[in-house]
C-alpha cells in the first residue's frame, strides 16, 4: 500500500487529535464523578432501585 509521505502525515495527526480529544473527555467525565453522588442523585437512584425491584417480582 502506498501512501503519500503527506496524506500519511495528515492522517497520523488527525489519529494523535482523535485520541488526545478522546483522553481529554474521559479527564473530564471522571473529574466530574470523582466525589460521588450529591443527595438528589443518591434519591433517585434510590428509586430507581426500588422500581426495579418492584419490576423483578412482577415478571
Amino acid at each position: 500500500m502506498q501512501i503519500p509521505e503527506k496524506q500519511l502525515l495528515i492522517l497520523a495527526i488527525e489519529d494523535y487529535l482523535r485520541r488526545h480529544h478522546q483522553q481529554e473527555l474521559l479527564k473530564s467525565i471522571n473529574e466530574a464523578y470523582a466525589d460521588g453522588l450529591d443527595p438528589s442523585e443518591q434519591v433517585m437512584l434510590e428509586g430507581m432501585r426500588q422500581h426495579h425491584r418492584y419490576l423483578a417480582e412482577t415478571e
